[in-house]
């Protein structure tokens, strides 16, 4: 019954140890002593109560510390429902004509690429066509490109799809969104994709 005792005593002062960060040195001295059976049973439990406030100071300072950084990030705001229907940062990088958009590729499409990889810009025009392709399961605005058989293809956020279906073709609108892709060739639409209206 005694060994039963000391075992589970040394087991839970390991464990107490481990928890507060490490095993101490002097803990293990302690270990060492109690293995070996000297003092009385008292003495040992005495040290082993000792022992356990100790590294418990540590645990309990540990859990405060944790309790603090939990409470912080209850007190951050969450975002409205108006913040989660656009883009996320979405102050643009650039206002711009939907033509002018589409000319920057025409004039030199790796700078265009580079400038507007992963940013959020603002486009305007008149609308060409609007168009839900089941591929993608999204609605797009298209958006003309005086001239041109291309156009800004809008990719807009389903919780904009009822804004987007009240549009008609020649509707002059603005939406925001992020630069996807250039398709580049003959008919070369510029994408843009998770759009909201500006």
């Amino acid at each position: 019954m005694r060994r039963q005792v000391l075992a589970a005593l040394v087991a839970l002062m390991l464990a107490v140890a481990i928890a507060g960060g490490a095993v101490a040195a002097d803990g293990i001295a302690e270990l060492g002593v109690f293995t070996r059976g000297t003092g009385t049973l008292n003495a040992r439990l005495t040290e082993v109560e000792d022992f356990l406030v100790v590294n418990s100071r540590g645990v309990k300072a540990e859990l405060g510390r944790m309790q603090g950084e939990i409470d912080a990030l209850e007190d951050t705001p969450t975002p409205t429902i108006a913040d989660t229907l656009r883009p996320a940062h979405a102050v643009p990088i650039e206002t711009l004509t939907a033509t002018d958009f589409w000319q920057s590729f025409q004039d030199n499409e790796y700078a265009a690429r580079e400038k507007y990889a992963k940013q959020v810009v603002q486009v305007s025009g008149a609308i060409a066509r609007i168009a839900y392709y089941e591929s993608y399961k999204d609605l797009f605005v298209h958006l003309d490109i005086s001239g041109e058989a291309s156009t800004v293809s809008c990719r807009m956020l389903a919780a904009h799809d009822s804004w987007a279906a009240n549009l008609s073709e020649g509707q002059e609108v603005a939406v925001i969104g992020y630069y996807a892709d250039y398709g580049g060739g003959w008919i070369a639409d510029v994408q843009l994709k998770d759009c909201a209206p500006a």
